[in-house]
């Protein structure tokens, strides 16, 4: 477990897939990792410094991770004293840092990338929600990068949510494409029973959104489920998620601890397993990425009652940076947020938070400061002459 400890905080601090992953919380945890880093360099073991030496070359390749790893173990079953201090600053570092690190033993950097016309090509899924569908999953979106990556993601989030366990008359699926024009609305709408187009030119702006999904789709909606298009559920997502609120006096709550931000091979196999090969979750066995520990936004459970006693979402951030933190705490003031045990997979695409100087795009906005009084989700907010 130590050695692992060691491993991974060299793989975290060296692999750049972990700051695209959450560039706020490695510049968090920095402190922890960069001791681990220095010491290893100090260790006299010939084994060790050159299994050290080809995993920072190659962070991703598995032989190097592995080698570093026995090497550190047999090291420390020859001579303990050897590691001790090592050892020490990891599992310090593990107990701090709140990026972690995942390889499986199965995994394979030679994945062939799965692609948008892939997935476009697979029949259109069946069923439809009901009116009274007593489920909102709304999923705000953009892809502006020319990659498409993003969509490629969002497609596969909508296939793996019309695949579930749970009956689909009882939820809906609203997408709020956000941008200055309908780019991917013939690939989204078929997948979805909402589509809505929210003009904004400016900076992708999530929480409104958001708001404009939960006002604008027709039907009483209990419960909103709030998802990153990112996100590749499970088979029992829903069915999981949904009976958790029959447990008196829950209101809301965050079903994961972990976001695990799979690389580009990864995501591939994660796809091609829950989609094509028809698998309930993808085989963690087969996947790499890094483990980012008690984020507050990628997926939200809330009912309407509470979602409207803080007026959704804050409209104000632009951008990305802050907005889920500011719910996630607006909400616990007025209503119980829960967090459960769940590991969450996120699909690999372009980094887009920006962290300056310290700062998120968003840091003028004063936390909790949303009233509760705010007319939100309005769909022509951010036309001509609408204030941003």
């Amino acid at each position: 477990m130590l050695a692992s400890a060691v491993t991974d905080s060299i793989v975290v601090w060296t692999d750049s897939g972990s700051r695209d992953a959450a560039v706020i919380f490695w510049h968090w945890s920095r402190e922890w990792l960069s001791p681990v880093v220095q010491a290893i360099h100090d260790i006299p073991d010939e084994q060790v410094q050159k299994n050290l030496a080809s995993l920072l070359s190659n962070p991703g390749c598995p032989s190097g991770y592995h080698g570093l790893r026995n090497a550190l173990v047999e090291l420390a079953d020859r001579s303990p004293g050897a590691t001790r201090e090592l050892f020490r600053l990891a599992w310090r570092a593990e107990s701090n840092s709140r990026i972690g690190y995942h390889l499986g033993e199965r995994y394979q950097s030679d994945q062939a990338d799965l692609l948008l016309a892939d997935l476009s090509a697979r029949p259109r899924p069946l069923g439809s929600a009901a009116d009274d569908a007593p489920v909102l999953i709304v999923v705000p979106f953009r892809d502006a990068t020319g990659t498409e990556h993003r969509v490629r993601n969002a497609v596969a989030c909508l296939r793996a949510l019309t695949d579930q366990s749970f009956p689909r008359e009882h939820y809906a699926i609203t997408v709020v494409e956000s941008d200055r024009e309908a780019r991917w609305q013939g690939v989204l709408e078929p997948l979805c029973d909402n589509y809505i187009f929210a003009r904004d030119a400016g900076p992708f702006n999530k929480s409104w959104a958001t708001n404009v999904g939960v006002r604008n789709t027709r039907g009483q909606h209990e419960v909103i489920c709030v998802m990153d298009a990112d996100v590749l559920a499970d088979r029992h997502f829903l069915s999981r998620n949904v009976a958790r609120f029959m447990e008196r006096g829950v209101q809301s709550f965050l079903p994961y601890r972990e976001m695990f931000c799979l690389d580009p091979p990864s995501t591939s196999a994660a796809i091609g397993e829950r989609l094509f090969g028809a698998a309930e979750s993808p085989s963690e066995s087969r996947l790499r990425g890094f483990l980012i520990r008690r984020p507050p936004g990628l997926c939200f459970w809330i009912r309407k009652t509470a979602f409207d006693r803080v007026a959704g979402m804050d409209e104000r951030y632009a951008g990305w940076g802050g907005e889920d933190t500011d719910f996630a705490l607006r909400v616990s003031v007025k209503a119980p947020l829960d967090r459960w045990n769940d590991r969450l997979i996120h699909l690999h695409h372009p980094p887009s938070s920006a962290y300056v100087n310290g700062r998120t795009v968003n840091h003028h906005i004063p936390p909790m400061s949303w009233p509760a009084h705010s007319d939100i989700g309005r769909v022509d907010r951010f036309e001509a002459g609408g204030v941003r």
